[in-house]
């Protein structure tokens, strides 16, 4: 599995972008942990895998999932929106 990682601040700065094959909890929590304290986990799937769920509840972070799974070109669009990148 790949997983991707995008940390944002409340402001809505880019903090961290990242993808990871076979990543563990554990070293995606040392990734946020270093960039400061997260409130919010968010996933692109209606039904969030175990490890978003798992993470979510260790960091103590709310978990929000959308309605229904993301397109690939709705997540471009976003990350289009949020990193300011045509």
């Amino acid at each position: 599995m790949t997983a991707g990682l995008a940390v944002i601040d409340v402001n809505g700065r880019v903090l961290h972008l990242g993808s990871y094959k076979e990543v563990d909890r554990g070293e995606i929590i040392s990734v946020i942990s270093k960039l400061g304290k997260p409130i919010l986990v968010a996933t692109d799937v209606k039904d969030p895998p175990e490890l978003v769920r798992k993470l979510a509840a260790q960091l103590g972070a709310q978990l929000f999932t959308p309605g229904y799974n993301l397109t690939v070109a709705e997540k471009e669009e976003l990350r289009k929106r949020i990193c300011s990148i045509p």
